[in-house]
């Protein structure tokens, strides 16, 4: 069902995300809690977000590993371990404001913000993108530091 969705109904940092996970089916611990807290928030329960991770993570572990390293992080945000606290998505200004991505092995942040130009244009053509004046727009958005103003042209 996420896959599906994905590309219509993601915005592009949650996209970068998904697209990261099933390149590498995996992610580091900034882009779980991003995209984990993303999908709890837009309805994917307990049972169903730990096998939606663990189709992708066991494909280069196994599922005791998976259970013994990752299982717990995904009980904790739906708050079923550590304080028992129900966590929320991500806000925009907390992924555009939180520290960057590393260049080639993490996925999480906003593109708008953490990706240099050359990165993003590319990754409009990818995408499709291909009015000008729509990705001079979003292009314009990002150089001048207004990262949500990009994402909603683009979104």
């Amino acid at each position: 069902m996420v896959d599906a969705m994905a590309d219509q109904s993601m915005p592009l940092c949650r996209q970068q995300l998904h697209q990261g996970l099933k390149r590498d089916h995996k992610l580091k611990h900034q882009g779980r809690l991003q995209f984990g807290l993303f999908l709890k928030g837009a309805g994917m329960s307990l049972e169903v977000h730990t096998l939606f991770f663990q189709r992708d993570f066991t494909r280069i572990m196994t599922s005791e590993q998976f259970n013994k390293s990752y299982s717990y992080i995904i009980r904790h945000m739906h708050g079923k371990e550590g304080k028992r606290a129900s966590y929320t998505p991500y806000n925009c200004l907390k992924i555009i404001l939180g520290n960057p991505p590393q260049s080639g092995v993490e996925h999480h942040g906003c593109p708008y913000k953490h990706y240099d130009e050359q990165n993003l244009s590319a990754l409009l053509t990818k995408l499709k993108i291909e009015s000008v004046a729509e990705r001079d727009t979003i292009m314009a958005h990002m150089k001048d530091g207004n990262s949500q103003l990009a994402c909603a042209k683009h979104f």
